[in-house]
């Protein structure tokens, strides 16, 4: 099942530490045959249809084992791992737009001269 907790910083030892206190629910199964569907049924409720034919133990431990992973996945939901955001992506900018950019910044950064070769002037 460790396999199955995927992005989650556990450990086989935790994992199994926390399985071993975990009652599972009765999941009592069963298999209807309704002409060429097969109606699978829960504790009296219809849960699908299928067309395959369906075990009832091997339904019975697929529902248990789904449980199972449910209730660690959220026991353990501090531990999920969460993938770093990506960057943003930068805007592609065409030559133009490129070259108005460089000439905005150069613009700026000879009017910031100015005004410091002003205040030195004003002596402040």
């Amino acid at each position: 099942m460790i396999n199955r907790l995927d992005g989650y910083d556990v450990t086989m030892a935790e994992l199994q530490e926390y399985l071993a206190v975990l009652t599972v629910p009765v999941f009592d199964v069963e298999v209807k045959k309704q002409n060429d569907l097969f109606e699978v049924y829960c504790n009296g409720t219809l849960l699908y249809y299928s067309e395959i034919v369906i075990k009832v133990d091997e339904e019975k431990e697929r529902l248990e084992d789904c449980w199972q992973l449910e209730q660690a996945q959220k026991h353990f939901a501090d531990k999920k791992i969460m993938p770093a955001p990506e960057p943003e992506p930068l805007p592609e900018l065409t030559d133009r737009e490129l070259m108005q950019q460089i000439l905005d910044i150069q613009i700026e950064q000879a009017l910031n001269i100015e005004y410091m070769a002003c205040l030195k002037e004003l002596g402040i």
